[in-house]
């Protein structure tokens, strides 16, 4: 399942590329969103350990966060694809703006799981909820990780 993950976030890294003007951009986009969202929910699910009650509860929880959180990820793919739109010929400006959006996409990341976290500790006990949480966290850390990998630093000046 991992590799599954890492396989999708590396197909994504590829799609906000250079490629990303190609005309089945969405479509790709969007398949790997798919096969991410899938992988993610089989690594939820069987690292969660959830009852059947508490599944009941989680389960549409954790579809609703996932929409919540499509938003910040649509930001992030239209960052990466500006920047590699302006790569080659980055301004400060640019480097500027970039930056600034980036601290702010992160910011709103993190506040978005802040104002989740406490309805799923309303569904789970406190460590489950935690536990989610931190697989989030890590399952997120993966992704940023592949793409990291795949995005060249600024061109120094």
């Amino acid at each position: 399942m991992i590799r599954r993950l890492f396989l999708a976030a590396g197909v994504a890294a590829l799609v906000a590329g250079p490629l990303a003007a190609q005309a089945n951009e969405r479509d790709l986009r969007e398949l790997t969103r798919a096969e991410i969202e899938t992988a993610k929910k089989e690594i939820v699910a069987a690292n969660m350990n959830l009852t059947e009650q508490e599944s009941q509860a989680f389960w549409p929880l954790f579809d609703q966060y996932q929409t919540a959180r499509r938003a910040n990820t649509d930001r992030r793919v239209a960052l990466i694809e500006r920047y590699a739109a302006s790569y080659t010929a980055m301004t400060d400006a640019a480097a500027d703006s970039l930056a600034k959006d980036w601290i702010a996409i992160e910011k709103d990341r993190a506040e978005l799981a802040g104002e989740w976290y406490p309805k799923f500790r309303k569904v789970l006990p406190a460590a489950k909820a935690a536990r989610f949480m931190q697989i989030e966290n890590k399952l997120q850390v993966l992704i940023d990780y592949q793409l990291a990998a795949n995005i060249p630093l600024v061109p120094a000046p």
